[in-house]
């Protein structure tokens, strides 16, 4: 957890936002408690979570918290799909947000 919060630090840039992918069951520090730490330091950090449990999503695969989510096990073509999604929304409310700074 805490590694892959030092990782995620390193290689996020303003050119360079990486996804993090983080299980909800990780060591030290769970993948939920993870993404709230990243996304106070990143307010636009991509996230998808996974666990072999299931909880509670929308139609779009989001958590109540806005985080995307997929249960494990999962098809490659399940895991594609769903990085699409977040990876869309981000470009989204990228460029909803570079529209109202202009």
């Amino acid at each position: 957890g805490e590694t892959a919060l030092d990782l995620y630090k390193q290689l996020a840039s303003e050119d360079n936002e990486p996804l993090l992918i983080a299980d909800l069951g990780l060591p030290e520090i769970d993948g939920r408690t993870l993404s709230l730490k990243l996304q106070q330091q990143f307010p636009s950090a991509r996230i998808l979570l996974t666990s072999g449990y299931k909880i509670e999503t929308n139609l779009a695969g989001q958590t109540a918290d806005g985080l995307f989510f997929i249960k494990k096990p999962f098809e490659p073509s399940a895991l594609i799909t769903t990085i699409e999604r977040v990876l869309k929304q981000h470009e989204q409310q990228d460029s909803t947000s570079s529209r109202g700074s202009t």
